[in-house]
Order: C-alpha cells, then sequence, then structure tokens
C-alpha cells in the first residue's frame, strides 16, 4: 500500500527553499511505487515564481490539481513533508515531518525549538545546521525530535547558451543575495581593493535584492554604481548579472573557461547551494571557514606514507572572528538577538584572493580533487535514497567490507542429517572466497562430534527446553568474527552465497542483513514480514513504524559490534507467542529498531530452508504463492488439503551441490 504524502512547500518560487522543495519531489518522485505524492504550494516571502514549461513543472501542476481535488473530496494523507522554515511547521497529519535548511548563527529561538518538539521528525541540510538545533537550550527545553541530516545531490544539466560578454581573462564569480547574511558588500569593496590595478581580472556577480523584476534590476545597478564610483581608478571589472537564469546558463557560467575561482565572505549559510554547485563543477573556492558549506569543502584524505585518513579543507579557507548578529539584522523567531555568526576577516580574505591569482594551478588541482569525491558521495541517487529512508526511519548506513564470518547454529540434535548438510553448504560457499571463517553449533551437539573445524557448545538441557534465543548468544560468546550469521539447524546454502554476501557489502551499508528464505518448492518462508498485520511482505515493500517490520529468526546475518550492544533475549523461550507472549524474532527486530538499528535486504541473495513440512499460501485455503507461511499439516486439518507443489529444480541443484 502506497502512502498518501503532502509536501507542502514553496515548490515553484526561486528560492533556497524551492529548490530544497523540489529536491524533496524528486526524492520522493524516485519511489512512485511507494509513495501516493500530493503538493500545496507556499510564497517564499517575496521572490519570484518558476516560469518554465517543462516535463517537472507540468507534473507539479497535475499534482496541484490532484491534491484540489482530493482534499475538496474529504481525502486524508498519512504524512506531511512541510518544508519551510520551523514557525509554518503544524499539525496536519499522524505523520509530520518538517524539511529545514536551519539558520546560519549559532542559536534557533524558542519558538523554533518548541516547533522541533511538535513534529515528528526534522531533516535538514546540514551537521551545522543539525548542531545548531541540538546546541540551543532554554532552561528546560531542548529539542527532543530526532533530526536527520540529507544533503542537496549534484546535478549537472545540459549547459545552455549565456551572453556574458567578457573583457577579463582571470574571473572571480559569486552569486548571492544582496543582503545583510551574505557581507556582499564587504566582498565586493575587498575584491576591488586588491585587484584595483589588474587589468584582466573580474569579478561576476549575480545578485538581487529580492525578485527579478526590472524595479529590483535598478537598484541594484544603482548600489553598485554608487559603490563603484569610490574606486573610479580601478582597472579591475565587476560584471553585473540580474534576473533569473536557467540551470542550463548557471551550468554554462561555473564552467565559462574564464572563470577561475568561486568567492563568498558570507557571515553563515545553512548550506550554500551556490558553494556547492561551484565545487562539484571543479572551481577552486574561497569562503568562510564556518557554517553549513563545511560538509562538502573538506574531505578524508589519505596519507600516503602512514595511510591514516584525515579530514581537510580543499578550499581557500578565510579565517573570521564569531560575534553577535547586528542588531539590524535581527529577524524576530529566525535570526536572534542573542546569535552569533561568522566576521570574516579583511586581512584573510584579501590573501586568499591574491594566492589563488598567483598560483592557480595548484588549487584547481585540489578542487578537482573534491570535485571528484563530491560526485561519488553526493550523487542524486544516494541522497534520493537517503531522503527516503529518512522519511520511512531507515537509517543510512556507510558500506563496510565484510573481514570475517561466525556461523552461529543452534540444533536440539534431531535432524542430524540436515544439519551436516548445513555444515557443508558453509564450507563450500565460504572456500570460494578469500575471508575467514568459523562454525560453532550450539545445543544438543552430541551427533556432530565427528564434524571437522567446528566449535561444538554443549547446551543440551537447554536446547530441549525451547531455549532457541539463549543457545544463539551462548554460540555467538564463541565467534570472532566481524558478522555473525545466525541460522537455524536446516538451511542449505548456495556455493554463490558468501560471493554475493561480499559484493553487496562493498557498496550497501548495513546492520542487520536478510536475505531470501526459500522452501523446497521455492516458496517462501518468512523472510520479510510485518507484525501489523502479521504477513510476508515483497522484497522492496516500504514499511512504517506502526506496521513492525521484522525478520525470522530461522536466518539472521549482524553486524558483531552491534550484537555486542544488543543481543537475543535469553528469556524468551520458543513457544512463547502461543503462550500470549512475543517470539525472540519479532521482539529483537522491534526492539533494534527501536534504537534506530536498521533491517536491511538483499533479494539478490538466499538461503533454502530445507523443511518440506511448510508452503506458502495466501489465507489458508489455497497454497499458490501468497503472504503467508505454514504448515502443510495444518492445512491439511483444517482445510482437508493433500496435494502441494513438489520440490523444484533450483533446490535440488543446490542441496545436490551441498552435499
Amino acid at each position: 500500500m502506497k502512502h498518501r504524502v503532502l509536501v507542502k512547500a514553496p515548490v515553484l518560487t526561486q528560492s533556497g527553499y524551492g529548490e530544497h522543495a523540489r529536491f524533496v519531489l524528486r526524492a520522493l518522485r524516485s519511489q512512485e511505487d511507494t509513495f501516493d505524492i500530493y503538493i500545496f504550494a507556499i510564497n517564499w516571502g517575496q521572490t519570484s515564481w518558476l516560469w518554465e514549461d517543462d516535463e517537472e513543472r507540468r507534473w507539479i501542476d497535475e499534482k496541484l490539481q490532484k491534491t484540489l481535488q482530493y482534499v475538496s473530496n474529504g481525502g486524508k494523507f498519512d504524512m506531511s513533508l512541510q518544508v519551510t522554515i520551523p514557525n509554518e511547521w503544524e499539525r496536519i497529519t499522524p505523520m509530520d515531518i518538517g524539511v529545514t535548511a536551519g539558520v546560519e548563527t549559532t542559536k534557533v529561538s524558542k519558538d523554533w525549538v518548541d516547533k522541533v518538539n511538535s513534529v515528528d521528525k526534522v531533516i535538514t541540510i546540514s551537521e551545522f545546521a543539525k548542531q545548531t538545533f541540538l546546541d540551543s537550550v532554554y532552561e528546560q527545553t531542548k529539542c527532543e525530535t530526532n533530526i536527520d541530516v540529507v544533503h542537496y545531490p549534484v546535478r549537472k544539466p545540459k549547459e545552455e547558451p549565456l551572453e556574458l560578454d567578457l573583457k577579463t581573462s582571470f574571473n572571480y564569480l559569486s552569486i548571492a543575495q544582496w543582503g545583510k547574511r551574505k557581507n556582499v558588500e564587504n566582498m565586493v569593496r575587498w575584491f576591488l581593493e586588491v585587484n584595483h590595478d589588474k587589468e584582466d581580472v573580474g569579478l561576476i556577480l549575480k545578485t538581487n535584492l529580492a525578485r527579478n523584476c526590472l524595479l529590483d534590476k535598478l537598484t541594484v545597478e544603482h548600489m553598485m554604481s554608487k559603490l563603484l564610483a569610490e574606486y573610479s581608478d580601478r582597472k579591475c571589472k565587476v560584471y553585473l548579472l540580474h534576473g533569473y537564469l536557467t540551470r542550463g546558463q548557471l551550468q554554462a557560467l561555473y564552467n565559462e573557461d574564464s572563470v577561475k575561482a568561486y568567492i563568498t565572505t558570507t557571515h553563515g549559510e545553512g548550506y550554500g547551494l551556490p558553494i556547492f554547485e561551484a565545487a562539484y563543477n571543479g572551481m577552486p573556492v574561497i569562503a568562510t571557514d564556518w557554517s553549513g558549506h563545511k560538509d562538502f569543502l573538506y574531505m578524508p584524505v589519505e596519507n600516503k606514507k602512514s595511510k591514516k585518513i584525515k579530514i581537510k579543507p580543499m578550499f581557500s579557507r578565510v579565517d573570521y572572528e564569531l560575534n553577535n548578529v547586528p542588531d539590524h539584522a535581527v529577524w524576530e523567531n529566525i535570526i536572534i538577538k542573542d546569535s552569533k555568526w561568522a566576521y570574516p576577516k579583511e586581512k584573510s580574505f584579501k590573501a586568499a584572493l591574491q594566492e589563488v591569482y598567483k598560483d592557480h594551478g595548484r588549487f584547481l588541482k585540489r578542487a578537482k580533487d573534491l570535485q571528484k569525491w563530491i560526485e561519488k558521495n553526493f550523487s542524486k541517487e544516494i541522497l534520493y535514497k537517503r531522503f527516503i529512508n529518512s522519511v520511512l526511519n531507515k537509517k543510512h548506513v556507510d558500506p563496510e567490507e565484510v573481514t570475517g564470518v561466525s556461523f552461529c547454529i543452534s540444533t536440539n540434535g534431531k535432524k542430524p542429517e540436515k544439519t551436516n548438510l548445513t555444515v557443508s553448504s558453509i564450507q563450500k560457499t565460504m572456500e570460494r572466497s578469500n575471508i575467514p571463517f568459523e562454525v560453532v553449533i550450539s545445543g544438543d551437539v552430541d551427533n556432530f562430534k565427528n564434524l571437522k573445524d567446528v566449535t561444538l557448545v554443549d547446551q543440551k538441557d537447554e536446547a530441549h527446553s525451547g531455549k532457541l534465543a539463549l543457545l544463539r548468544n551462548v554460540a555467538a560468546e564463541h565467534c570472532q568474527h566481524d558478522v555473525l550469521v545466525f541460522a537455524d539447524d536446516d538451511l542449505i546454502f548456495p556455493q554463490t552465497w558468501c560471493e554475493r554476501l561480499l559484493e553487496f557489502s562493498k557498496t550497501q551499508g548495513w546492520e542487520v542483513l536478510g536475505h531470501k528464505i526459500l522452501l523446497p518448492d521455492k516458496g517462501r518462508y518468512w523472510d520479510r514480514a510485518t507484525t501489523n498485520p502479521h504477513v510476508m511482505i515483497g522484497y522492496d515493500q516500504q514499511t512504517t513504524p506502526n506496521q513492525g517490520q521484522y525478520q525470522t529468526g530461522c536466518f539472521w546475518i549482524i553486524r558483531s559490534n552491534i550484537f555486542d550492544k544488543q543481543k537475543w533475549d535469553s528469556n524468551i523461550g520458543f513457544y512463547a507467542e502461543k503462550e500470549g507472549g512475543i517470539n525472540e524474532d519479532v521482539e529483537y527486530s522491534l526492539r533494534l529498531q527501536s534504537l534506530g538499528y536498521s533491517l536491511s535486504f538483499d533479494k539478490e541473495n538466499t538461503v533454502w530452508h530445507n523443511d518440506e513440512s511448510y508452503v506458502e499460501c495466501y489465507n489458508g485455503n489455497i497454497f499458490i504463492p501468497g503472504s503467508l507461511c505454514l504448515k502443510k499439516e495444518e492445512l491439511t486439518k483444517k482445510y482437508e488439503l493433500e496435494f502441494f507443489p513438489d520440490e523444484s529444480k533450483e533446490f535440488l541443484e543446490v542441496k545436490q551441490a551441498a552435499i
């Protein structure tokens, strides 16, 4: 079932929040099989609206009409994404998420803290913005709601023609609204004072006050003329760009041959989208060394000798002092009086201008290294997925290679032939890889004393009293590798299983991992399920917290560092559910998720449950593949079913290979 999500945002405005809103829509749109999208458009200050007639605009218009009709018919939403400043967040659905760039100072207002605590989740744009929320404490009031960070992705549209008529060969670029926070006037003055005698140097300033209208343009031109009049003997040039540029024209601007560096003397940024765009287009950047843009202007660099990784700045840092925001910049409940922002130092900025001009090649090489890192780590595929995971309460986890696998098998000793086959299949799949492994069997182990290279842990009494969770914990105590695999004593691992696990782990981050669990007839065995309702779900189906997603204890993969913190509940017995309790696998799944750990799934990998007593069915009276998995004897007794699918060809092949 799709989640009906309402996006309340300035989706059609030419503003930072407008761009943020369109990113949100693109992320949701990347999974339209999961989300039924509705849009309520709001204004953003006095900024202009988009005018292009392109596919995205037509899609937005279609959703606006759909929303109007749906609401007029009394339709309700499952969740909302409110992309705006916290002042405007409100309770309108069962799951309200505030999406904001935060504030560009050291502190948010108490009203904002209260608004954060009024919604179910907050998604912001930078670690700086998140930390500002967390640092804003008023007596007993602080931000309690979970705050996630999801950055903007790289976007590189096709370049479109842009007439610049530049007379200079070395040009700096800056894109900023002419306001108090952007510190544009100081930037222009300091540029003029450093380059007043350089005929080959120019500054391209793309700016406006509020709108891209004629009156705004005339006002900006007057302000610039007045400022330049103070430097009448200058030889350097200043080019003023005003008005709306398409994405393609902006792309052409960043890649103009004579544009050599991007500069800013900002007091602070929630993220700094134009700085980001310059960086991922490979431009050297000169910027204040404070606030949101540090998320992408610093990157990990490996020392060639020591091989140690350090986070290093890949831009020309401008020193600053952190001081109170001036009275004229205070904005009620947004930029508050007792907050601070950065004041870039004139001497430092001027030195950076001169250094980049004199040694441009060195700074360009560093910028290209940063560009490669940004393109790899800030792709739309990565960030769309990260945003969706945040909306659905699925944590982002960085990929981590597997260095060793410990298999924990719990057994009551009643199926020795099947358990021997389980061990054999493990050994054969691991022989095809180059990583160490171990097999630990816990429970009634008398039938397995002849097995080679297997650790046996005698827990006979516990095995025959249904202490399955305890058996798993005891087995894990004897393990040493970074990945634990908990397996029933009748599983069969295909020979390709380990190769696929290693391949998946190189590119996909995970904490707890599930695979397909197939029965001999190729039906499913509770490999991905929910408790509300209690059914198996699709391999790609997204869930919400109240559905209670879980993985069967038949087969689990978990990182050992997570297991060390959270183990199976040894007090839960095998028959807990029948006794009115909760089974150990459901409890463990829900507990881990409540603590912020994620359940991941690789639908391209499979293990086989060598138990012919189960069958996948819909509702009990038919056995065609569906959402339940029940005992055949139960189906025969209750529905008088006697004929079930035969063992599949694929199962027989895997079974034979394991012998």
